[in-house]
């Protein structure tokens, strides 16, 4: 039998954490990374583990490595506090830690997300895209602000695991777009500094082409026609976060990239 490291990294995550963790009763190891939390936080965090650790969260991908290069056991599991785990997917895990194939080093989960308490199964927001269980020191995280994921070291050898992963996101209105603005900003960051910019001939490219081509993939290309509004409302707020995207590159372009430092 392996074992296994469950690792979340967390802000003010008193309303979600404890249901987080209850979802994942048979984590041998839990290592929780707080960036400062004001609220119970840490007091909840304690309950299930002596390794709560202290890091001001610079960027997304740099606070994941740190986390998960303190877990010690033999499989490492990277949650969300919004994220639980289902009996289908932790039954799934802990197949893997009994009896796993040896030649695997990495397994993608399919996230199920919860849009203002209901569930999303169409669309990009569900399909196998998460790698989010790995062999201990076999994945390294990029190094972004936002929209961070790890990459397994070759040679790759993934598979799926059955069972979803829920994500309770976006609870309210107020929540969403208090979310996609920061995301925007972090990924307008990110953009600047891959060197992308927006200058009077390129404009009706990011404002036009980019957001209506987010738009056609979440709603035509990925699916979402078949959850009707749902689907809709889906793409919309993707072409919403392209939007406000390339607005902020264009404010960073015309700045400099003031502001872009981390």
């Amino acid at each position: 039998m392996q074992t296994l490291t469950v690792v979340v990294i967390t802000r003010n995550e008193e309303d979600n954490l404890a249901a987080c963790l209850d979802s994942v009763p048979f984590a041998d190891e839990v290592v929780v990374v707080d960036d400062g939390s004001t609220d119970a936080t840490r007091e909840i965090a304690s309950r299930y583990t002596d390794k709560v650790l202290s890091r001001e969260l610079d960027r997304f991908g740099r606070q994941k490595q740190f986390a998960i290069e303190q877990a010690t056991r033999d499989w490492t599991l990277v949650l969300d506090a919004d994220e639980r785990v289902s009996e289908q997917l932790a039954k799934s895990i802990r197949s893997v830690l009994e009896s796993g194939d040896p030649d695997v080093n990495g397994y993608m989960l399919r996230r199920r997300t919860w849009l203002f308490d209901k569930p999303v199964t169409c669309t990009g927001w569900y399909k196998y895209a998460h790698l989010r269980l790995f062999r201990r020191g076999s994945a390294q995280y990029v190094d972004r602000r936002v929209h961070e994921y790890p990459v397994l070291a070759p040679p790759v050898r993934r598979a799926r695991l059955r069972g979803d992963l829920d994500h309770f996101t976006y609870a309210s209105i107020d929540e969403y777009h208090a979310k996609l603005d920061r995301y925007s900003r972090l990924a307008a960051a990110d953009w600047f500094d891959a060197g992308r910019r927006v200058s009077w001939l390129t404009a009706p490219w990011w404002h036009v082409v980019v957001p209506l081509a987010a738009f056609v993939r979440e709603f035509v290309v990925q699916g979402g026609w078949r959850g009707g509004a749902t689907g809709w409302r889906i793409a919309s707020m993707s072409r919403q976060s392209a939007s406000l995207t390339a607005r902020y590159l264009r404010q960073l372009t015309a700045g400099d990239g003031s502001g872009t430092a981390g």
